[in-house]
């Protein structure tokens, strides 16, 4: 950004201290502002589905945190609890706006680091893309685009082809099985960190199952030339693929026998 709206944005910054064991922000909570660490440290923590919290990393001077919620508007996905007296800077929804309303190169700025920083922490976290060189991970961060979706929205629909490979951030979807009739089979949900739209992608086949989100989330989308060009090329990664696109598969003949009423035995090698 230039220099004014440097300076613009750094006199409607809010200096905030805590002390040790204070929260800055609470995971669940609406979000609407983020933060630079100057001083000290803190913990991001997470609740894990058994109710049990777990600290997941740690925040060092010169840190930036929640600008996912300030951008999206959602719920914090994660607690920051101080761990040393810590002093922060926080920059509010409601200032960013006032500033960018002067200089829209705010807006811009922010938005690039916010997706920026998803995809770097999708890379990082996600086993998946373990494999891929540091070039190769800046190459195919420039091609997944961020996508927020709302509540009922299908992302994949069943018989269509299939266009994309999704990592989902934030939110929970459950695919669905059409069958004749009308009936439809539910299969196990989709979390924060779980890919689909594979099998299609790799067998060029239609799309196996609609994927409908559950609730308002946002997703990671990377499309069929993209995919192709980043993650196919890669053999390692290619068959990493295959093995959970058969996996799924193999769930979905499973989900098929359970609703037809028939069983499926270890070793059966009809094919």
């Amino acid at each position: 950004m230039s220099r004014e709206t440097f300076v613009a944005l750094l006199e409607v910054l809010q200096v905030r201290a805590f002390f040790p064991g204070q929260t800055v922000v609470e995971e669940g909570t609406p979000g609407a502002s983020m933060f630079a660490l100057v001083e000290g440290r803190a913990d991001v923590v997470r609740a894990l589905e058994d109710g049990q919290r777990r600290s997941v990393g740690t925040v060092t001077p010169g840190d930036f945190f929640g600008e996912l919620a300030l951008i999206s508007e959602g719920p914090r996905l994660a607690s920051v609890v101080a761990t040393e007296r810590a002093v922060l800077l926080e920059l509010t929804r409601q200032h960013m706006e006032a500033v960018a309303a002067r200089h829209p190169d705010v807006t811009a700025v922010v938005d690039a680091f916010y997706r920026r920083r998803m995809v770097e922490n999708l890379l990082r976290s996600n086993p998946l893309f373990n494999q891929l060189s540091p070039a190769q991970k800046a190459a195919v961060s420039r091609d997944f685009e961020l996508r927020s979706v709302a509540a009922g929205e299908a992302l994949m629909t069943q018989g269509q082809p299939g266009d994309a490979f999704y990592v989902l951030l934030r939110g929970r979807c459950t695919p669905w099985l059409e069958q004749p009739h009308g009936r439809r089979v539910a299969l196990s949900a989709l979390r924060e960190g779980d890919v689909f739209g594979e099998i299609s992608l790799l067998l060029d086949k239609p799309v196996s199952a609609t994927v409908r989100a559950d609730v308002a989330g946002v997703v990671l989308r990377l499309e069929r030339d993209a995919f192709q060009k980043h993650l196919l090329s890669q053999p390692g990664l290619k068959g990493q693929l295959m093995r959970m696109g058969t996996e799924r598969l193999q769930r979905t003949a499973q989900a098929l026998a359970l609703a037809s009423g028939r069983v499926l035995h270890d070793g059966d090698l009809r094919v």
